[in-house]
């Protein structure tokens, strides 16, 4: 029923039955998955991800893609934010170099390093008073822990042990979860031996 407290209970399903895969040692069924199949699923989860992102790379929200459509491309392109774009295209570059610097020693993950850069650069222009700061609609609004009035942390709900949509959504988590970490691990190493 989309009920988010009905979902960690299906979580939390799915990591005791990961626990029972790791037991039984079910991991050596990931063998028999052919390397082109753990490369398409790999690409796969990575253009999804960079498609579903690309829109907040250059501050455009998809509220407002979905509104104008995409053959009015122009129009769409007029409320790119060029604060966002300018900070959002230097932290992907700075994570795309980082492992060609002297800096790669310091062993900060490069993901890391551009969080960092984006939120400084972001603040120095916002002191600067510069038009390329990026603007409160545009950042994430997390709650305050303690003079919140929302309520921040959920619990599951165990009310819905007695139904069958969790049992179908933990073992399909489960599987696909192990899957892709079984086929992860195994692309690394033969990224390593490459």
């Amino acid at each position: 029923d989309g009920q988010y407290s009905a979902f960690l209970l299906c979580v939390i399903l799915a990591g005791l039955l990961q626990m029972i895969f790791g037991c039984l040692k079910l991991g050596s069924f990931a063998n028999f998955v052919p390397t082109n199949v753990i490369l398409g699923l790999l690409v796969a989860i990575g253009l999804i991800l960079m498609i579903n992102q690309l829109p907040n790379l250059f501050g455009l929200h998809m509220a407002t893609i979905k509104q104008l459509g995409l053959q009015n491309f122009p129009q769409v392109l007029q409320h790119i934010d060029v604060g966002a774009a300018v900070i959002g295209v230097l932290s992907v570059a700075l994570i795309l170099l980082w492992d060609q610097t002297p800096l790669k020693k310091l062993q900060l993950p490069s993901a890391l390093v551009a969080v960092v850069f984006a939120g400084v650069l972001n603040w120095l222009l916002i002191q600067s008073g510069s038009s390329f700061a990026v603007g409160n609609q545009h950042l994430i609004d997390l709650p305050s822990l303690f003079s919140s009035e929302e309520k921040i942390f959920y619990f599951p709900d165990f009310s819905y042990w007695n139904n069958p949509q969790i049992y179908i959504g933990a073992v399909t988590l489960a599987v696909v979860a192990s899957l892709e970490t079984l086929l992860n691990l195994e692309a690394e190493i033969g990224r390593a031996h490459v």
